[in-house]
């Protein structure tokens, strides 16, 4: 049933989305296994002897602000590596096969980001890695022989030191002024913008409240750390899907190595006039995240083509809408999966391979394991749209026009991938954060598929812009994202994000029209012929 907007927006957690100047009471930090830097060179490709078992990798890379593809991103795995190119997509091959690989990625002024396959598990394998970078958020220096207090403004994260207590890997004193990075990580407002994937050394899973990144570098560029015995204060935005925030929280710090989080310390809850926080005591710097471990349930299902054949090792991931987790896993020789869920909670269930997509599936858990009653279904078109926002406006919505006249896909007409207009909204989100995923499964030649996000809820504070919502549009397996423009008013209900034009030798085109309106743009498929002929 529907509900109606309301009337009381939900206070957004000041994140980390400004990225402005570091705040600095005389401050710093840095990172033991590797941390952050400000500065990484793109490399040329590498082309090592070819492994007796290797796979593929393959994505796009993108700004997490903006959206837009990034350029010169070097990806490595397996110790291969490339660069991104100018839409940020990128490739690598030979990468040698296992169980798990971890892929990191690094440009200059940027987070570094590390991401986690499921599997590159036999020879010829290939696997698909999207995933956003954060702008480093703050930037500052400061004398190493004081006690200092790192801040980034808008934020409630900081990191304060006790004087002298950074030194080189070596064990020796910095060299001359110290540098320091901050950068606040916003989980609720996309998952992907975690490192690793939501897992523990030990196989467990974790959804998190909040994180951040810290580093610190001497005036030589040597990266530093806290000294023996020394300790540090961090305090982490809290950042969750979750309607409730325990008082104390276990902190886990990134094993950039392994692509796990390991648990370290505890941290608790501090609500102030500029917002809530876990604040704990530190040992080194790394990304330091306030995360719990919570008992899951196995959703289990199979995945399938159009023509009904079982699809082998496809990636199927579940994400939480209620909390800030995901987890992955490929299906068996005959297309079936077993992926595991946080229990007593509400989540989405996807697969993709080979630029094939199925439609979303909205799965709530008890305490016991959940079979799917039908297999999800690969589509010929993989053209999916996810939409995704803050914690306000609590009721953002989808909305799709399909090639026929009266195709308008959205909460009251949920369309369908079984018949026309063959394309389908998975579930209608109307408490905050999402995802809403509409699929595309069959594509008419000639026809344009229109798409646009309408803020129901009519609540500005923050509107579309500050939520901030995102869109993210994969087509044959290549991201593009999309973030809302400048122009948003109160009565500015409707962002007209994109038009898919559809040729008629079926190649799609994406126009990007970003255009802020009071009323739903038009159907552009008025005219549509009474008889469609579909894609193959």
């Amino acid at each position: 049933m529907r509900h109606t907007p309301p009337s009381i927006t939900r206070l957004r957690q000041l994140l980390a989305g400004s990225l402005v100047a570091l705040s600095l009471g005389l401050a710093a930090c840095g990172s033991d296994d590797g941390g952050s830097t400000a500065s990484t060179t793109p490399t040329t490709p590498t082309t090592p002897t070819t492994p007796a078992s290797a796979g593929t990798l393959s994505g796009t890379v993108s700004d997490f602000g903006s959206a837009a593809g990034l350029a010169g991103v070097t990806v490595s795995a397996g110790g291969v590596s490339t660069t991104s190119t100018a839409d940020g997509t990128w490739t690598l091959a030979n990468v040698p096969t296992a169980a798990s690989v971890v892929v990191s990625f690094r440009r200059d002024g940027y987070v570094e980001q590390i991401k986690t396959t499921t599997s590159l598990g036999s020879n010829g394998a290939t696997a698909t890695v999207n995933t956003p970078m954060l702008a480093i958020g703050a930037t500052s220096s400061f004398n190493p022989a004081n006690a200092a207090t790192v801040t980034v403004s808008g934020s409630t994260a900081a990191v304060v030191l006790p004087a002298g207590a950074l030194r080189t890997a070596s064990g020796a004193l910095p060299n001359g002024t110290v540098s320091a990075t901050l950068t606040p990580i916003p989980v609720t407002d996309n998952l992907d913008v975690m490192p690793g994937n939501f897992t523990t050394g030990g196989g467990e899973r974790i959804e998190s409240f909040g994180a951040i990144d810290v580093a610190f570098t001497d005036s030589t560029g040597a990266a530093l750390n806290l000294a023996s015995g020394q300790t540090a204060t961090v305090r982490i935005p809290v950042s969750t899907r979750s309607g409730s925030t325990p008082s104390t929280i276990p902190l886990f710090y990134f094993n950039r190595a392994t692509g796990v989080w390991v648990q370290e310390g505890t941290a608790s809850l501090v609500s102030g006039a500029d917002g809530s926080y876990y604040e704990g005591s530190v040992s080194h710097f790394s990304i330091w995240n306030a995360d719990q471990v919570y008992n899951s349930v196995n959703v289990i299902g199979c995945v399938q083509d159009e023509a009904g054949a079982r699809v082998a090792d496809a990636s199927v991931t579940s994400e939480g809408r209620d909390y800030s987790g995901t987890a992955s896993t490929r299906t068996d020789a005959s297309g079936n999966f077993s992926v595991p869920m946080k229990a007593n909670a509400n989540g989405v269930i996807t697969a993709v391979t080979s630029g094939r997509y199925s439609s979303a599936v909205a799965v709530e858990t008890g305490s016991n394991t959940v079979t799917l009653p039908a297999c999800l279904v690969l589509t010929r078109a993989a053209v999916t749209v996810k939409l995704s926002w803050g914690s306000g406006p609590s009721d953002l919505d989808s909305h799709m026009w399909g090639p026929r006249a009266g195709d308008h896909i959205y909460y009251s007409s949920k369309g369908s991938l079984s018949s026309a207009p063959y394309v389908a909204l998975d579930v209608d989100d109307t408490d905050s954060f999402g995802p809403e995923i509409v699929t595309v499964g069959r594509l008419v030649p000639g026809q344009t598929y229109r798409y646009a996000v309408n803020n129901y809820s009519r609540s500005f504070n923050p509107g579309m812009t500050g939520s901030p919502a995102r869109v993210e549009l994969n087509l044959n397996g290549t991201l593009r994202s999309f973030t809302p423009p400048a122009g948003e008013t109160a009565s500015t209900y409707y962002w007209w994000v994109f038009d898919l034009v559809v040729d008629s030798n079926c190649n799609v085109n994406v126009v990007r029209k970003d255009v802020w309106s009071s009323t739903p743009p038009d159907n552009p498929n008025i005219t549509a012929p009474a008889t469609l002929t579909y894609c193959n």
